[in-house]
């Protein structure tokens, strides 16, 4: 029997060829296969023709590509590594800006005085001299009566020993052994008496509370040393400051005048008038002012955090400029040995006080604040120090420098001591509890 055969239907092959146009349009067209992205020849593994191909290619692409695209497009680079070096690069700035500020000012100010002694009322300036530099530590005072928070002082009084051996260690111990700095013989004397006169100032108020909290330390202890220190200072530095200039007077006659026939005559009670009213009053119509209310979360905006630093930096910027024709004579291994005798102090130090909190047994959350709160001192009542000193006691540029080699040295140290101590600290706390042994 014989299959009988039908005529293909026209019209339906005439609707299968649309619907296959249309399939053909709609599917994404393919890109070229690469020779590098080629499969290999069947049978196995690719030949040695196909793995030359595929090394090849990319680097016929990158050479055909500018320099620089061959570099940002090439295997080696993280389109994040770049952002990754910013941030932690700014991290380090942002943590060190006070010691990177200091150098540069220090450096702009002996290159260009000009702008450092207009601003100070020099030759050619309508501004007031000393205006700008007055002006400058009543703000940074007046900030820190602002902030001054009265409960924490009365809480960090409730351990009165370690209170009581930080107020001593900041205006007795640490300033006696800093009037052995004088008898070193370093030339010239000004570097050597301004790390002395840094030696008798208080501890930084701010610096000393970051580098406590960074530490997990006790912060109203810290608060309330540096609170009851900041007040008690301005006794201390008119009876010190005088003993510190006859003492290198007596080591080195003659040596820290500018005439000869000029001896150095300090008067406490021009040192006690300046602190009073640059310091005290300020703190304290600050403190009134915070009571005040929207006074206070005004002037601790984000806009005004910045200010201390700026405020330091403008007053060493004036320092150094007023003098900056007679500090030729400093040269690289000086400035280098006065470092070194600022640091070696300042180790000194924090050796001494971790001594003290081991011998009387202080917690660790104690003692990690009596030795970064005890060991360091302020740069901005050095500078104010200044400012009453005669013109007798020498160079102030010279002075200030060498507080300001002990500023720095000891921002360094500090910095890496409190994360020291805070990886220290977590590394106790992650450690297991004891088991405790039942008691028959």
């Amino acid at each position: 029997m014989e299959t009988e055969v039908k005529p293909p239907d026209q019209h339906s092959s005439a609707t299968e060829e649309r619907s296959a146009t249309r399939k053909q349009s709609i599917a994404p067209s393919k890109p070229p296969v690469h020779a590098s992205t080629a499969p290999p020849p069947q049978g196995g593994a690719a030949t040695a023709e196909h793995a030359d191909n595929a090394t090849a290619a990319p680097q016929r692409d990158l050479a055909q590509r500018p320099p620089t695209l061959q570099w940002l497009q090439g295997p080696c680079f993280d389109r994040y590594a770049a952002k990754r070096i910013a941030a932690r690069c700014w991290r380090v700035m942002i943590a060190n800006h006070l010691a990177i500020g200091l150098v540069a000012v220090i450096v702009f100010s002996c290159f260009v005085p000009e702008p450092g002694i207009w601003l100070d009322g020099g030759a050619g300036s309508k501004v007031p001299p000393n205006l700008i530099f007055d002006l400058c530590i009543v703000t940074v005072f007046f900030l820190n009566g602002l902030n001054l928070k009265l409960g924490e002082v009365w809480d960090g009084l409730k351990n009165w020993k370690a209170s009581l051996y930080g107020i001593v260690s900041v205006l007795v111990i640490t300033p006696l052994l800093g009037f052995a700095v004088v008898l070193i013989p370093l030339r010239p004397v000004g570097l050597v008496m301004g790390v002395g006169l840094f030696t008798l100032t208080p501890n930084n108020f701010t610096t000393s509370i970051i580098f406590t909290r960074t530490a997990k330390g006790n912060v109203a202890l810290g608060i309330m040393i540096s609170t009851v220190c900041s007040l008690l200072v301005s006794f201390t530095l008119p009876i010190s400051v005088p003993l510190l200039f006859r003492l290198e007077q007596a080591e080195d006659p003659g040596s820290t005048r500018l005439q000869h026939d000029v001896a150095v005559k300090i008067d406490p009670l021009n040192i006690f008038l300046a602190l009073l009213y640059l310091r005290l009053v300020p703190m304290v119509v600050g403190k009134a002012v915070s009571y005040i209310p929207r006074v206070k979360p005004f002037f601790q905006s984000k806009a005004f955090r910045p200010t201390p630093s700026v405020v330091v930096l403008v007053l060493v910027w004036l320092n150094v400029s007023r003098t900056a024709d007679k500090l030729d004579r400093l040269t690289a291994d000086v400035l280098i040995a006065a470092a070194c005798l600022g640091v070696g102090l300042h180790v000194v130090y924090l050796l001494l006080n971790a001594a003290v909190c081991l011998l009387f047994r202080f917690p660790g959350y104690v003692a990690r604040t009596l030795v970064l709160s005890c060991s360091g001192k302020a740069l901005i009542v050095g500078i104010t120090v200044l400012e009453v000193l005669p013109p007798s006691a020498g160079s102030k540029g010279m002075l200030i420098i060498g507080m300001i080699l002990g500023q720095l040295g000891q921002i360094v140290i500090d910095s890496v001591l409190s994360n020291v101590l805070l990886e220290r600290h977590k590394k106790r706390e992650a450690l297991p509890m004891p088991a405790q042994v039942p008691v028959a």
